[in-house]
Parts: C-alpha cells; structure tokens; sequence
C-alpha cells in the first residue's frame, strides 16, 4: 500500500471530502510533460462523462491495469492525427499524430488534506496526489451526436509496451551457446533469475530505474529457449511463473518482480468494518464457493527433451488436517483433485510448456495447493475509492451480520472516476481458508 498520512486518511472518511482528477501526458521517458496538466482537468467544462469512466485493476488477468475515459470534446484534440499530421485540436501540444505512439498517460486522484503549519496550529489546505499507474494509448475513438462529440480513450499499462507489435528481432534476441554448442536464442540453465528477467525487460525497452525485482538467489532449471517473433511480455511471463513468481506494472509505472504473494501470510495493511461509523464501505457481499476446495494438486508439463510429459503432485498428508481426504471410512473430505494446466488454468490438463522436469512440476503443485487449499471467499465491497491501496495488499474485513471477520488480499478492483466521494469503488477480495488461517 502506497503510505500516506494521518490527515489523508481523516479526509478519506470525511463527508466532504474535496476530490480532483487528472491525467499528465508524459514522453516516452515518463518525466517530460506533452501536455499540460490543465488540458486533461477532468472536470473542467464537465468533460467527463459521469459513470463511463474508470480505471480497472485484475490480478488474473495479463495486463493488470486498463484505463478508459470518455471526455466530451468536440476539437478533436484527444485523438492523433494520421501519420506526419497535426491532431484535430488546436490544444493539442503532440502536433502530429504518431508522436501520440510515444507518449505515457499518467492519471492521478488528489484528495484535499489539512497540514498544520504554525506553531497555533494553523491549518493550510493542500492537494496530496495519489498515481494510479502508467498507461499507453491503446484505441482512441471519436463519436459524435447531436449534441457535441464524445471521444472514448482506451489505454493499457505498460505490459502493452511488451507484447505485439513490439516483437523480439533478429538483433535483440538473447542468446546462449547450447549442448551441441550451436547458438540458440534464450537463456542457459544456471542463469541467474534476476538477470533473465533483466535482460527482457530492458531489451524490451523498459529501463533499469523502472523494474523493481525482489532480492533472490533462484536460477534457471533448464535451457530456456526464444525466438525471434516472439512477444518479451509472454516470456517475462512464463519464466516467472515457472518459479512461482509474478510480474506486472504498479501504480508508479514501475515493473514488479516478486514470489507469488497468494502463497504469503503477509501482514495485513489496512482494517475496514462494515459499520455505521464508517463511511468508506457501504455494501458488502461475501460469497463462499465450496467447489474451489482441493487437497491434491496435479500439475502436467512438457519435458524438456520433448519426449513426452513430466507429472508434479501435491497433496494433503496430515490425517489430523481438517482438509485431509480420509481413510475411506467415511471420516474426512475425500479426495478433491484439480489438474492445474497451461497458464496456470484450473482443472485444465493441457501439459505446460513452462514445467520441463518433474522438480519444477511439483514446486508448482506445491504453491498451487498452497494457494487453494480450504474454501473460497470471494468479499465484494462498494464504497469510497481507497487509491493507496495496490494489487496483492492483504486487508483486515469486519463485516459481521455477513460472519466476516477475516485477512483477504485485493485480487481486483474498479475506481469510477466522478465527482461524489471520490467517484466510487468496486474491490474483490479473495481468501483461501487455507493460506495463512
């Protein structure tokens, strides 16, 4: 979670609490501003359509972020122009069209705090900005109606960067010398973890001071091999999950590296209670899902001299765990079996390209039966946009006519952009019972 100060949080739960929004467009260097701030002011002529626009966040998906904003807008200045040309506004600073491939879009959520200031304790009001990542301009599209134009702007984090059209070439392909000792393109077995991941990022164009990789010792189990057409972000992907870790983008713009937090009894970094005193949430909707509950893991991969397939098994083996399969006799739950397949699919048996031995096949069973061992919770909460919250971040729910009184980590979650309370937010939290109970 994004740390913030008392004062921010006394606003949040304020009832008029003074919201702003905005987006900065920045060159490709993410610090040289193409357009001023001003032009983007959301609300300035009401220009933001109200309920259609909002910034989505989903921890399952490949791209964790996605942004859309609809602007009532008439000049044409938030669309490109065709190739070589100026855009259709005048307040357009990106005069011709392509330059807009370029450029990164910045929206932010300010929330008006109160600092004391003098020894009297004189309060002097102020804006303290909270960013809600890094995107790209993915599909801009213009309609018009009878009464004005609205352009609809659909933008992607910066996974978009990494995958097509920006495809590995002939020159940026790494490569290593193999068994036979001819080049092959990928990485050898030993290779260092965080170098590999490195090495993609950075040839894919993302620069060393925005990836954050979390300290590690791990390597390579096996030859890794690319090549040239492929898209960075599927390897940077694979290479990742094939040691339990994941990868996205967070809400500076930076790449995160780091084991796979489902799998950790993190601390929680926030408590929020379903009460009349608190003004943050305002619906609650728990749901329990008995048929998501596994106690053996089956993992297929593709073995790595391509000569068949490779197994990894994980399953409860303590008689006195609540989630053992039994002895047949009646007593315990039975044996509740979920192949996990390609990209990490639930009961899919399709072998994974990214498991090439036994040892990897099962570390991936384990993390997988770690992950969802016991019962589903999946908490639905509306309420006030939290925007220092970041995807992964275990938060403490009290709702208790729902009977919940538990640690769950934010898997999703919707800010609607608009001008009551901040816009509004729909956040997922998920639980399994068996991680960290």
């Amino acid at each position: 979670m994004q740390s913030k100060s008392a004062a921010w949080w006394a606003a949040l739960t304020a009832p008029s609490a003074n919201w702003q929004y905005g987006v900065d467009v920045l060159a490709a260097d993410e610090q040289t501003p193409l357009e001023n701030t001003t032009l983007f002011d959301l609300f300035a002529s009401d220009r933001l359509v109200p309920d259609s626009s909002q910034i989505d966040l989903d921890t399952t998906a490949t791209t964790h972020r996605k942004f859309t904003v609809q602007l009532r807008n008439s000049d044409g200045r938030y669309l490109p122009g065709p190739a070589g040309y100026a855009s259709g506004g005048a307040g357009s600073q990106t005069a011709l069209g392509l330059a807009w491939l370029s450029a990164r879009y910045r929206p932010w959520i300010a929330l008006r705090t109160g600092y004391s200031i003098s020894p009297s304790g004189a309060v002097a009001m102020t804006y303290d900005t909270t960013y809600l990542g890094i995107y790209v301009l993915s599909q801009p599209e213009m309609q018009v109606y009878s009464y004005g134009g609205v352009a609809t702007l659909t933008l992607l984090d910066k996974s978009a960067l990494l995958g097509k059209p920006n495809l590995i070439t002939n020159a940026t392909l790494p490569t290593y010398t193999a068994s036979g000792g001819h080049t092959a393109g990928g990485f050898l077995a030993g290779t260092p973890f965080t170098s590999a991941m490195t090495t993609l990022a950075t040839s894919g164009g993302i620069p060393a001071t925005a990836q954050q990789i979390d300290p590690n010792t791990l390597t390579l189990a096996e030859d890794y091999t690319m090549a040239e057409g492929d898209d960075w972000w599927t390897h940077i992907q694979a290479i990742a999950a094939s040691l339990s870790w994941v990868c996205y983008f967070d809400s500076l713009g930076k790449l995160r590296v780091r084991a796979d937090p489902t799998t950790i009894n993190a601390q929680s970094v926030l408590t929020l209670s379903a009460v009349a005193s608190d003004s943050i949430m305002s619906e609650v909707a728990r749901t329990t899902d008995y048929q998501q509950t596994y106690n053996h893991i089956i993992c297929i991969g593709a073995s790595s001299k391509k000569t068949g397939t490779v197994r990894g098994e994980a399953e409860v083996q303590d008689p006195a765990n609540p989630y053992y399969k039994g002895n047949g006799s009646g007593s315990g739950i039975g044996d509740r079996i979920c192949y996990v397949g390609k990209d990490g699919k639930l009961n899919d048996k399709s072998p994974d390209p990214n498991l090439s031995t036994t040892a990897m096949a099962n570390t991936k069973a384990g993390v997988y039966l770690a992950r969802h061992l016991g019962q589903l919770d999946q908490i639905l909460i509306t309420g006030r946009n939290i925007p220092a919250v970041e995807p992964y971040d275990r938060v403490t729910l009290h709702a208790p006519t729902a009977g919940l009184a538990m640690d769950a980590m934010l898997t999703a979650n919707t800010w609607r952009l608009g001008h009551q309370s901040g816009g509004g937010m729909q956040a997922t939290y998920s639980r399994w019972y068996g991680v960290g109970s």
